[in-house]
């Protein structure tokens, strides 16, 4: 009989989201082998379900090491391709969690904050509601704001979407 998965200790979220607005982060931690010349973390941030009500949903931040340009640095929201239905199928949890990212030293480079949902049920959650477009456009959006509340990432208004697969089907 196979031992059964255990999320990490970040991912356990029991009992309501705190009070506040969607995007509100809930908690981040720094993963490890950051990118070249970037740092990373780990975030647990609060979206909608498709059914109205408030979730925690993970994802990770990539954030580079050089100085935000006068105004804020952009974001690059990344929408990940269809990676499994089950919480440890969350790409923030993979080993390759970099590399699954096309295009992720050059946005780097080009002085850009990358903000990677793991959707809601991936990572944080039991149950990942695949192909429910409104509610992994809403994580999406939601890495969005998540991202400016960490310390340093320095993100202002401006956004683009990438993403294929899974991701660009609506």
């Amino acid at each position: 009989m196979r031992p059964r998965w255990a999320a990490p200790a970040f991912y356990d979220y029991s009992g309501p989201p705190p009070a506040g607005r969607h995007g509100d982060l809930i908690r981040y931690k720094a993963l490890p082998n950051a990118p070249v010349g970037s740092r990373a973390y780990r975030v647990l941030y609060k979206t909608t379900a498709e059914d109205g009500t408030v979730i925690p949903v993970s994802g990770m931040v990539v954030i580079p090491n050089t100085a935000a340009p006068a105004g804020g640095r952009p974001v690059v929201a990344w929408a990940h391709p269809t990676t499994g239905v089950i919480p440890q199928c969350a790409p923030s949890i993979s080993t390759l969690r970099y590399l699954m990212i096309p295009g992720l030293d050059a946005m780097l480079k080009a002085g850009y904050a990358v903000a990677a949902t793991d959707y809601p049920g991936l990572g944080a959650g039991s149950v990942h509601p695949f192909l429910d477009g409104v509610s992994e456009a809403r994580a999406v959006l939601d890495s969005v704001r998540a991202i400016g509340a960490i310390p340093g990432a320095a993100t202002n208004d401006r956004f683009a979407l990438w993403g294929h697969s899974q991701a660009a089907r609506r």
